[in-house]
């Protein structure tokens, strides 16, 4: 590999494997996290870091533990941050430039873990349906762009418990919470568009959300993933590739999931009909307690 391919990318375990000299490989490894930094790539940034300390383990502390700090908190691992930032200020402190950036650091992680907290109370206020004293708790963090506050404030909303919005409204905070990533988030919005409702019907957003949700192994998303299939909703119609989306719901447990492998295979759609296969899925289903289960068994004879 050419060097300055090497320099470019970044890979200081390359210019290992090619022989350079140490102090060449910490100078690539120390532009390959300042590119990090730049690009502002926390993930990057952690592994850049990793790599220098391996090159030069004097390096372990220093400057490096605030971006690795800072990294951390925007990862959301709090405690890891607090503990790298805590050997930043009593090791460099005020010596560093970047001193007075991370006193407002810590301020900002003490923050972030009252917030934290408040969540959690708010997901157990919602999880014994007290919406009120969840919306009351939540709305805030809703609104200061926790994603897993907006996505149980829409579906408050979606439902009409505890002060509903209404549809629209939750179809703005599911899309807020699925464009950063939240896998459930990102399923009831499709399912806003899979069901039409309120006038919502757009085949691509369903089937693009339903997809970014099933691929961080969501069932609900795999669920609708394989419908998107199933009708052809977004995607080519293919019963093939519904089973597969099926079939991984189905082995995450979800009882939809399970049902649509026995009828997948009762009928033979997207695979050759199989009433054994058909009768074990169902039995999964029934298991849960599933009264069209229990009747597919009794039709097929158990």
């Amino acid at each position: 590999m050419p060097l300055i391919v090497c320099a470019l990318l970044g890979f200081a375990q390359d210019a290992r494997a090619q022989g350079l000299a140490p102090e060449l490989q910490v100078d690539l490894a120390i532009a390959a996290l300042e590119r990090a930094i730049l690009a502002e790539d926390n993930g990057e940034i952690l592994d850049r870091i990793d790599v220098l300390r391996e090159l030069a383990p004097v390096l372990a502390g220093g400057e490096l533990l605030y971006f690795e700090a800072a990294a951390l908190a925007e990862q959301g691992e709090i405690d890891e941050a607090e503990h790298a930032l805590t050997r930043f200020l009593s090791e460099v402190g005020q010596q560093s430039a970047s001193y007075d950036e991370a006193l407002s650091l810590m301020l900002d992680l003490s923050d972030l873990r009252a917030e934290l907290a408040t969540l959690d109370r708010g997901v157990a206020a919602h999880e014994r349906h007290d919406y009120d004293e969840a919306r009351r708790l939540l709305a805030p963090l809703s609104a200061k762009g926790h994603a897993e506050a907006q996505y149980r404030i829409g579906m408050m909303d979606y439902y009409g418990l505890g002060g509903s919005a209404g549809v629209r409204a939750a179809e703005r905070l599911y899309r807020l919470a699925a464009e950063q990533g939240h896998a459930r988030a990102q399923a009831s919005l499709a399912a806003l568009y899979y069901n039409q409702e309120d006038g919502l019907l757009d085949d691509d957003q369903v089937a693009h959300w339903y997809r970014l949700s099933a691929e961080q192994g969501d069932p609900m998303g795999q669920m609708g993933m394989g419908y998107a299939y199933f009708e052809g909703l977004g995607v080519p119609q293919s019963y093939e590739q519904a089973v597969q989306w099926y079939r991984r719901a189905a082995e995450n447990g979800d009882v939809q999931g399970q049902l649509a492998m026995g009828s997948m295979y009762e009928e033979g759609l997207g695979v050759a009909i199989d009433l054994a296969e058909a009768r074990r899925w169902y039995r999964m289903a029934a298991d849960q307690g599933t009264y069209f289960a229990e009747e597919a068994l009794v039709r097929l004879g158990q």
